[in-house]
Order: structure tokens, then sequence, then C-alpha cells
């Protein structure tokens, strides 16, 4: 009887054992399969140093011809359906300090019949006196979801048309034509996969393209972000008078000090309650409020070259990297000379209450091993986004600073970043 036993447990052990080694054999090769893909995306941009060329010349002319938005706040959330409480409960905190667009990545549920029912009960839900200006149902399929982003703007494919007016040679063109057709043999060799696991911020931001013009700024709000006791009135404040020039991109401090970036979290700055706001080289992506003729420009010459690699990878990491050198970039292109300085594009808001993340692990299915098949998706997700992370700095090498570099902590580099503190006016 014993024996027996003791060959039933070795024989579930073993098939465990192997279903685990099944789960990672599937992982690991759909984790090369997508990776080869969102690499092989890349043969139809020229070369990294063209792309940021073409990004410095279009924002000339950028900065000439788009209107000033006279609006003052986009809040823009990124939800699925399980956010979409702590979303109400965040505009009845703010109240009538900004419109609202809502973009719900996840399919619709089964108790709605089409969007419309699901954009009348969001409506309905919210808030008395909340202006909701957009409520966008995320296209699941990935090939019909970029085609419809390519459809929503007329320009989306600028940023290659600039970089074939600087590499005009016919050297440089046939060079061009050789990477498309192996772009196409390669295309057609592999069946197109992509990780629909996933809902890549940078896929979402596009559905906002068309409507930032009508603002001045635009705060992207994740959905584990809660902003219940948050101060909203001091933190726009400081923003808009801490710096003779309020900044392109900026963020509160996050109050759970889990950030990965120390200098983003409010136990940080303990030591330096007198600080209201300091110039910093690195700005997360979870809740920044942005200047939105710098955000535009951003999406159509800086996400739209990343969009395939991020769609097929399901993956976004590296797309904060790259903000406060563009927006060093930009500010220095516009007229305003004294935001040229990578801090003074950049800033954190020390005073005033913080927000508070609940890390919920936002625009990714938790149920992997039922969708997948994957039984490390943590993991799984981790290794894609450093995939991400790699085809960000391949693209902008110059524009990509990653928020772990010592230099950009504002904290540990005090001579490179002003610090305002409060004895200098702004809250009195």
């Amino acid at each position: 009887m014993l024996t027996r036993t003791l060959a039933i447990f070795l024989f579930v052990v073993v098939v465990g054992a192997f279903r685990e080694s099944v789960g990672n054999i599937t992982s690991t090769s759909t984790e090369k399969a997508l990776a080869a893909l969102a690499w092989s995306s890349l043969l139809s941009f020229p070369s990294s140093l063209s792309l940021e060329h073409s990004s410095i010349i279009a924002a000339r002319s950028f900065l000439l011809n788009r209107p000033v938005g006279e609006r003052n706040l986009l809040c823009a959330t990124f939800t699925d359906h399980a956010g979409l409480d702590l979303i109400f409960t965040n505009m009845k905190r703010l109240g009538d300090t900004c419109e609202w667009a809502v973009i719900v990545y996840e399919p619709l549920e089964q108790q709605y019949l089409n969007e419309e029912q699901a954009k009348a009960m969001i409506r309905d839900r919210a808030p008395r006196g909340v202006k909701i200006v957009r409520i966008q149902f995320v296209e699941q399929d990935r090939h019909a979801l970029l085609d419809a982003l390519r459809a929503r703007t007329s320009d989306l494919s600028s940023a290659r048309r600039i970089v074939d007016l600087i590499q005009s040679s016919s050297e440089a063109r046939q060079q061009q034509q050789q990477q498309q057709q192996q772009q196409q043999q390669q295309k057609q060799q592999q069946q197109q996969q992509y990780n629909t696991l996933s809902y890549p911020k940078t896929l979402q931001y596009m559905y906002l393209l068309d409507i930032l013009s009508l603002y001045k700024r635009v705060w992207l709000l994740d959905s584990d972000i809660d902003l219940s006791d948050f101060d909203v009135e001091t933190f726009f404040r400081i923003l808009h008078c801490a710096f003779e020039v309020p900044a392109l991109v900026s963020q509160p401090l996050v109050g759970e000090n889990t950030q990965t970036y120390k200098y983003l979290n409010e136990l940080a700055w303990a030591k330096k309650r007198d600080v209201l706001a300091s110039e910093t080289g690195f700005i997360e992506i979870q809740a920044p409020v942005i200047e939105c003729s710098f955000f535009e420009w951003f999406l159509r010459f800086l996400v739209v070259p990343l969009l395939e690699p991020s769609a097929i990878l399901g993956a976004d990491w590296g797309i904060d990297d790259l903000f406060c050198n563009a927006a060093v970039v930009f500010a220095s292109e516009s007229q305003s000379s004294n935001k040229s300085s990578r801090g003074g594009a950049c800033v954190i808001i020390i005073a005033g209450k913080p927000i508070h993340h609940l890390d919920k692990g936002g625009g990714w299915s938790g149920d992997l091993e039922r969708k997948g098949g994957l039984s490390d998706s943590r993991a799984f997700r981790k290794r894609l986004n450093k995939q991400m992370i790699a085809i960000t700095k391949r693209l902008f090498p110059n524009f990509h600073q990653s928020g772990h570099d010592k230099a950009l902590d504002p904290l540990r580099s005090e001579n490179a970043f002003q610090h305002v503190f409060s004895h200098e006016a702004c809250l009195s």
C-alpha cells in the first residue's frame, strides 16, 4: 500500500514538472518569435540618426503651425472594466478641473450588446458635472488596430516621409528598397504574431491624437492611480509658478514608496520638506502631466515608429525613457529658450499630497495561463518589455536615457537640477 502511494506521489510530481517545462518551452518559443518579428519591423526605418534628425526638423515647423489649445486640461485614463470604479472616484475628486477621455482596452463585457450601450453606462455612472469628451474601446485585433490608427490621422507616416527627404540620394533609395524587400520576405515567411494578452499604452495614446490640439495640457492616468485625497489645486499652482516657464512634462510624488525610481517616491524627499518642486531627468509613464503641443509632436514623430514593435510585443517600457531628452529638444526649438535645459523641461512637484499607486498591473491580462498557456506571466511580460526598451534605444539613442541613471536623480545630482524652495514664494 505504501509503495503504491509513493508511486502515485512520484507520478504527480513528474507530471507537474513536465507541465511546467512545457509551459516554459512555450513561453520561450513564443517570446523568441515575438522578438524576432518586432525587430524585423524596424527594417522600414533607415537609421536612428535620420529618425532623430527628422523629429527635430518637424518640431520647428510643428511649433509654427500648431494652434495653442484653449481648454486647460484633458485627463486621459486607460482602463479595463475593473478599473472603472476608481476612475469614477477620481472624476469626483477632480470635479471640473479637467475634461475626460476614457480609453477601455479590454473587450466588451457580455452584458452589453454593443459599444454604444457600454458608453452609455460609463456616462450614466460618471459623477454629475463631469464632462467626458471621449470614450473609446480599443480594437482587439492587432492588424485591424494598426490599420485603424493609421486611418485615424492622415499624416501618421510623416516621420517616414521626412526621412525620405533627408535620404534623397539614389544609393540611399536603393538601400531602402532592399530593406523593404527583405521585410516583405520575412513577413511572408513568418506567421504574423502578436502578444494580444497585453494592451500597450503606445497604442492607446494614439486615440487622443486628434483632440490634443484643443487643450493646453493632458494628464495621462493609469487605471490604478488613486487621486481620492490628492491636492490637485496645489499641484497645478506649483507647476505654473515654481519655474519661470512651466515644465513640458511633470508629475507628483507617489505615496506608497513602491516606485523603482526612488526619487519619485514621497519618502525619498522626507528630509527636504521645504522643497516645492525639483527639476529632474526622468518622469515615469504612470501619471505624467504633459504640455499638449509637445505630446502631439512626441506621438507623431517618436511613438509612431514604435507602434508596430509595441503592438507585436504587447509592450511599452522605454517610452518614458524618451520623455525628458525629447522635451529638451522640443523646448530648444521653441521660442521659450529658458526651457532648453533638461531639468526645466521635466519637473517633479514635491509639495502637497502625493498620488497613490495601487499597483494592479494595468494593461495586462491577469489570467495568462487560461488565455495563453504561459506559466511565468510576470517574467514573460518583463522580458518582452526589455526587448521594447532595446528597440526604443535602437531607434532613438540620443533621446533615450534610463531612469536608473544616477545622473538623472535630482537627489543624487543636486548641482545638476534646480530645486525651488517654499521660502522662494509660489504658495504665498
